[in-house]
């Protein structure tokens, strides 16, 4: 095989190459364009070395096969175009690698907990743990709390600004009311014991899981009642202040605790807020993550 066939062979194999690296990159008619450029700036290199090259209308790629310097100029040309596509196609595969292991940390370590919990946030609240459980106690439900708590807190840096700000603000909100609710029933356990009538309390009803409930002074006050049992409690109160003057320190303090039960919307407002932004997360992760995989499997 003389020079020339070798150099036209391996212009033919290389290009197939080039062709099929420029089509996952690039349309038709992008590909075009730059096979035409190519030729373009070929050309007019050889055609100030080589006058005799015919007229750009009538050019063929074969009157530089006369030539082997027309043809290492080709092969330089399609060189470097494949070193460009190749070194672009090796930092978008990075890229993608590093955008993949990101998404999925962030959807392992912070997003789909919390989405496979959503249900249950309510009840992770200070003031909303369940005082009553048939399966598990006040007390379980209470640091389950406080490990949900420490999780979001530990872990919300791994998510974007808008979902973080709704963390801050769910936290936030959720310790205020923890405070309202601790310095209120502090206020009316204290009243009720001044006046003597710590002896109308009632200890929560019976049962083999709420042992810890026996040091607190009354069930009705360990936490706000959920929205559906708000009625309930409030006919519980009534009981208590029925047995109480209308003009004591422990009813009037009572009654402000009932009026805190009205107002316990704060933190359901931030909950709803707060799910609403993970699922919508976790329904974009859930699709950019494959969409990054097809994308890789394709390389």
């Amino acid at each position: 095989m003389n020079l020339i066939n070798l150099i036209a062979f391996i212009i033919d194999t290389f290009g197939l190459r080039m062709y099929q690296e420029l089509s996952i990159h690039l349309d038709s008619s992008h590909i075009k364009t730059i096979v035409s450029l190519i030729i373009s700036i070929i050309y007019n290199f050889c055609s100030r070395k080589y006058m005799e090259l015919p007229s750009l209308p009538n050019f063929s790629i074969a009157a530089i096969f006369n030539d082997p310097l027309a043809f290492a100029t080709v092969l330089l040309a399609l060189a470097t175009l494949y070193t460009v596509l190749n070194s672009k196609r090796d930092i978008e595969i990075s890229k993608n690698r590093l955008m993949e292991e990101y998404l999925v940390r962030e959807m392992e370590e912070l997003i789909k907990p919390i989405y496979m919990q959503r249900n249950e946030l309510e009840y992770y609240e200070y003031v909303h743990v369940p005082y009553y459980d048939g399966t598990r106690s006040w007390e379980t439900r209470r640091d389950r709390g406080y490990e949900f708590w420490e999780f979001i807190e530990a872990n919300r840096y791994l998510a974007l600004k808008m979902l973080k700000d709704l963390i801050i603000n769910y936290s936030n909100v959720n310790l205020e009311w923890k405070n309202k609710h601790i310095e209120l029933t502090n206020q009316i356990r204290n009243a009720l014991t001044n006046e003597g009538k710590m002896n109308i309390c009632k200890d929560a009803p019976e049962d083999i899981y709420l042992n810890p409930i026996a040091t607190y002074f009354d069930y009705r006050f360990i936490n706000l009642p959920s929205t559906n049992d708000k009625a309930e409690r409030k006919r519980e109160l009534k009981e208590l202040t029925d047995q109480l003057d209308t003009e004591s320190e422990s009813y009037k303090l009572i009654k402000k605790f009932e009026r805190l039960i009205d107002d316990d919307v704060v933190l359901e407002k931030a909950r709803s807020k707060f799910i609403d932004e993970v699922q919508n997360r976790y329904e974009t992760l859930e699709k950019r993550i494959d969409e990054i995989r097809e994308t890789l499997n394709r390389s």
